[in-house]
């Protein structure tokens, strides 16, 4: 004990004892620590949550407008670009297809327009029963094609299981899909009217067709529920 004494009572023997209470102090930290947040850091980290997976969705359109000749075919092309999705997705296409009769005949009726998209190597749901890439108007009425391209897009908030929010959002960040060219071909088969055959009134040899391409796409948010 007399050597223990004048080890602690030496100048190495105090910083020793220095050193020794430090320790203790960081071990009751981090004791107090653990017990403070440990087991809130365990349930987040290690437990299955519920979340729920909300949608915003947003929309970027344009579009082209073309003089086709009777029993002509036209190419419109569209491009979409990763660049320019930034951080979101995308959901689907929409693609309206609109004219009018504008040959100026009288009692002309309105010509036949065909339109479909063309198939392409896109990442997009191209078999899904949603999926309307034809489509044709006699009448005058717009042609409305879609092309659904996010699998599994409920458009409506959904529940999904997960540890941590990255877990369950990576399955909603994928922007391969919907990346790459569209062509809608359209074709117009114009329709004279009764005069069309009387001098000077003319006969109908086209129709002015407007392609709209709409991309619609989503960003995800996920708030746990539990």
């Amino acid at each position: 004990m007399d050597i223990v004494k004048e080890m602690v009572a030496s100048r190495g023997g105090k910083i020793f004892s220095g050193l020794t209470a430090a320790f203790a102090v960081f071990l009751l930290l981090h004791a107090s620590f653990f017990w403070s947040y440990g087991v809130d850091l365990v349930d987040e980290e290690s437990f299955v949550h519920t979340w729920e997976i909300s949608f915003t969705e947003s929309v970027m359109s344009s579009s082209e407008t073309t003089l086709i000749g009777d029993e002509e075919t036209y190419d419109y092309a569209y491009t979409s670009e990763r660049s320019t999705l930034e951080e979101r997705m995308v959901a689907a296409f929409r693609i309206t297809v609109s004219y009018a009769e504008s040959s100026g005949g009288a009692g002309n009726p309105c010509d036949s327009v065909t339109a479909s998209i063309k198939p392409s190597e896109m990442p997009a749901q191209w078999t899904n029963d949603s999926t309307q890439i034809s489509g044709n108007s006699d009448d005058c009425s717009d042609i409305v094609l879609t092309l659904l391209v996010y699998p599994e897009y409920p458009g409506q908030p959904v529940n999904e299981r997960g540890v941590k929010e990255d877990d369950v959002l990576d399955k909603w960040e994928i922007q391969d899909y919907g990346v790459g060219n569209l062509v809608c071909q359209v074709s117009v088969d114009t329709t004279d009217g009764p005069t069309s055959s009387i001098p000077l009134t003319g006969s109908d040899e086209g129709e002015e067709v407007t392609v709209t391409w709409e991309r619609i796409e989503f960003s995800p948010d996920a708030s746990r529920v539990d």
